[in-house]
């Protein structure tokens, strides 16, 4: 808990940045530092690498960052009180799957059953708010699928391809995760009942920002990242070449997780621009075409993926035996 106050109390720090607390906090772990208080100001200044280093350095020798604790662990027990969980990236909690990734966020906002964060089978089913039918059968008949093989379906709330990707794991009595910009201002605010529901199923809400921030568009690009980050595989559903979902895409390829999309050759999709992003993915064959014919080697190569993922944590795990 006290290493959860520090952190929060640091992100208050004017140009405190995740990078600077990833680094410093690192540091901290490397050295057997139990606290920031106990570091030399030199030894910090010379690692941290921000062009606020001095100011940094100064708060956190200040009584300033006195206020900044007592305000933090205020903060926590308001979260608490709300039936929130505070999770920071050096928290047993978080999301080892998550942590692979190289922008993971230093903090997690959760309400609901944080159990699901320790698991490595979650996909994300993702797509445009414009949606066709077309899409909307594609969606439901995959949610399916994956949640007959147990996967938690991670996905983002929005309109369209989200929410019927999260209703229809509901309806399968599945798991699912809703990647959201923050659990306390549920948006959109049509899909507050949906929100609602997935608690009530056993799910879980998960955000980086803390509750009652000012949502901007920009949160909503960070947001896709970590359905990505959380997920095996994505299948991206539908998609126009600048929509949103291309976020989560993008960071799905950096992060060399898995990226289906319906196969189109097999579908008689009409033109539109729901599909402009798609052709253009296996065209260019960055991602892996898939239809109901093909689920069983779509099982095989998720399980495979997930395999690879939990590699490191095992040799980790074995080397503590040798």
């Amino acid at each position: 808990m006290k290493n959860n106050i520090e952190i929060l109390a640091m992100s208050l720090i004017k140009g405190m940045g995740p990078k600077s607390i990833t680094e410093i906090v690192k540091f901290m772990q490397k050295n057997n530092f139990k606290s920031v208080l106990d570091i030399d100001s030199d030894l910090l200044l010379s690692n941290v690498a921000s062009r606020y280093s001095s100011i940094i350095v100064n708060e956190l020798k200040s009584n300033h960052f006195m206020e900044y604790l007592d305000h933090a662990e205020n903060q926590l027990e308001s979260l608490s009180h709300n039936n929130i969980d505070f999770i920071t990236f050096t928290d047993t909690r978080y999301p080892a799957i998550l942590k692979l990734a190289d922008n993971h966020p230093v903090f997690l906002y959760c309400k609901g059953n944080i159990n699901l964060l320790s698991q490595w089978n979650n996909v994300a089913v993702v797509g445009t708010r414009e949606n066709t039918e077309l899409g909307e059968k594609i969606t439901r008949k995959s949610v399916d699928f994956l949640c007959s093989h147990d996967y938690t379906i991670v996905s983002g709330l929005a309109l369209g391809i989200d929410c019927i990707a999260h209703h229809q794991a509901l309806e399968n009595n599945g798991k699912t995760i809703a990647v959201l910009v923050d659990v306390k201002n549920i948006q959109p605010a049509s899909n507050r009942d949906l929100a609602n529901n997935i608690l009530d199923k056993d799910g879980l809400w998960i955000a980086e920002n803390a509750p009652g921030t000012r949502i901007v568009p920009g949160q909503f690009v960070s947001r896709d990242r970590i359905q990505s980050g959380l997920s095996a595989a994505v299948f991206a559903i539908e998609t126009s070449i600048d929509g949103g979902t291309m976020h989560a895409v993008r960071n799905c390829l950096k992060e060399n997780r898995l990226l289906f999309c319906p196969d189109l050759e097999r579908l008689a999709y009409p033109e539109c621009k729901q599909i402009e992003g798609i052709k253009e993915l296996l065209v260019q064959q960055k991602a892996i075409p898939y239809s109901k014919d093909s689920y069983n080697e779509v099982a095989v190569r998720i399980e495979q993926m997930i395999s690879q993922l939990q590699e490191p944590q095992k040799q980790e795990q074995s080397s503590l035996f040798d």
